[in-house]
């Protein structure tokens, strides 16, 4: 993707248009006009404050002097858009401009080509005076902030952080069109990545636990959507309580490679954080996809094609070494085209395939028995359990299931009431058997006649 081209000044002092395509969202092409010259620097239609300064550039500029050096370039610029989807370029804000447009029309700022957006969609303006930025209404499918409608004719502050979505949402539950913003000099959070905020841009947090938080970023120069994981150091006193990301060794975690398991792009520390930089996967999580089913259940030829392929990818982080101990539906990612990927390794850990260990961590529903006694350590066939309670999940659409093995009870009969095959519930039944002596393998579980069979379809 090439990064947007800010107006250029010609000979006569006038701010030139630059026009850049940029690839297609859905079909339709998306172009990219910056600073027309018709408009003025004070043309802010209804953007106007209620004082309008006798110089407004000026005025413009005092106001952003004061958080960043107005000798610099970049003092210029009181908005930025990031993308938060490929296809879209950065667009910077700057003054003398106070207000910008997108939409459809040849006449705005930012041209998206695309049927879901209007002529003249929304506006982005700067009120100098009260140091503000808000964002103005005018369509007809929407323009949202944060998830909230902002409506036809209304308009909403934004401040760093903002997401701006635009249009209907996709099948996946998304707005194609979606932007964050950020008012330079005021965004302290950024700083937080430091010397590696400047090989990938933070656009928005996705989730925060005690082992770290993660965010949805992109690459500065290429544009790429990627998922962040960023791991403070002083969070953890000990190399035992440390995450599984700073326990691998540089360059062990990009060496991993399958279809179905998340792949890892890039890996940095300083001082303060290790970050963990992942492919993004766009489709949501497993929980979310068996929510979307009739019945809120998937049907049984739909659930063994989707666990050959993630028993696929267990077998391989098993075979590298790896027990995931925390695998459930929010951990298993789907792809656009309706692939599962493997992600949420915060609690994995490097383990032999005839070894005990003893750490504890992982989600409780999910836990196999062994995993709550310390005595007795654990070994790969912990992923067993969580893979046969997981598939109950994809059957049922029930958490019954959990409660009961939260209470530590283990009688699985009374559950296995499920309108499905007698296969179905003997694999289940074999995934979910107490011992793990006796509990089956993932590759066995791949080699179960209720699985043989769609692998050889597949």
């Amino acid at each position: 993707m090439t990064p947007l081209k800010q107006p250029h000044d010609s000979e006569d002092g006038q701010i030139g248009p630059v026009i850049l395509p940029a690839p297609s969202i859905d079909g339709g092409a998306i172009t990219v006009v910056t600073s027309l010259p018709d408009k003025g620097p004070g043309d802010t239609k209804n953007a106007t404050s209620s004082r309008e300064p006798s110089n407004p550039v000026m005025s413009a500029l005092r106001r952003v002097e004061k958080h960043v050096d107005p000798a610099n370039e970049s003092s210029l610029i009181w908005g930025r858009l990031d993308p938060c989807v490929s296809g879209l370029s950065q667009f910077e804000c700057k003054v003398p401009r106070r207000e910008y447009s997108i939409g459809r029309s040849p006449e705005c700022d930012i041209i998206i080509s695309n049927g879901i957006i209007s002529g003249r969609h929304c506006t982005i303006s700067y009120l100098p005076d009260d140091d503000i930025v808000n964002i103005a209404d005018h369509s007809t499918n929407g323009t949202y902030v944060n998830n909230r409608l902002i409506g036809k004719g209304g308009r909403c502050n934004l401040i760093s952080g903002s997401e701006i979505q635009l249009g209907r949402r996709n099948n996946f539950g998304r707005r194609d069109i979606r932007f964050i913003f950020h008012r330079p000099g005021l965004d302290p959070d950024e700083a937080d990545w430091g010397a590696f905020g400047k090989r990938y841009l933070k656009l928005r947090m996705l989730d925060t636990n005690v082992l770290g938080t993660m965010y949805e970023g992109s690459h500065r120069i290429t544009g790429e959507l990627v998922a962040v994981k960023q791991i403070k150091k002083t969070e953890f006193p000990s190399w035992s309580s440390f995450p599984f990301y700073m326990k691998m060794e540089a360059g062990k975690l990009m060496r991993l490679h399958h279809p179905n398991v998340v792949s890892f792009i890039d890996q940095y520390e300083d001082s303060q954080s290790v970050f963990i930089v992942m492919e993004w996967v766009t489709g949501g999580n497993l929980r979310q996809h068996i929510r979307n089913r009739p019945g809120s259940h998937m049907s049984e030829q739909e659930t063994k094609a989707l666990t050959c392929l993630v028993g696929d990818g267990l077998a391989y982080i098993h075979s590298v070494g790896i027990a995931h101990r925390d695998l459930k539906p929010e951990n298993i990612l789907i792809t656009a085209t309706g692939s599962p990927k493997i992600a949420g390794f915060d609690v994995a850990e490097m383990v032999d395939s005839q070894d005990f260990v003893k750490t504890v961590n992982g989600s409780p529903a999910y836990m196999a028995p062994e995993l709550f006694d310390q005595s007795i350590g654990y070994n790969l066939k912990v992923d067993s359990w969580s893979m046969g309670v997981t598939v109950y999940d994809m059957l049922s659409g029930r958490n019954d299931l959990h409660r009961h093995f939260c209470r530590h009870e283990y009688d699985i009969d009374d559950f296995l009431n499920l309108p499905v095959s007698q296969e179905a519930q003997e694999w289940i039944h074999a995934m979910l058997e107490v011992n793990p002596n006796i509990r089956l393998s993932i590759q066995q579980a791949l080699q179960h006649p209720w699985l043989i069979a769609n692998m050889y379809d597949s």
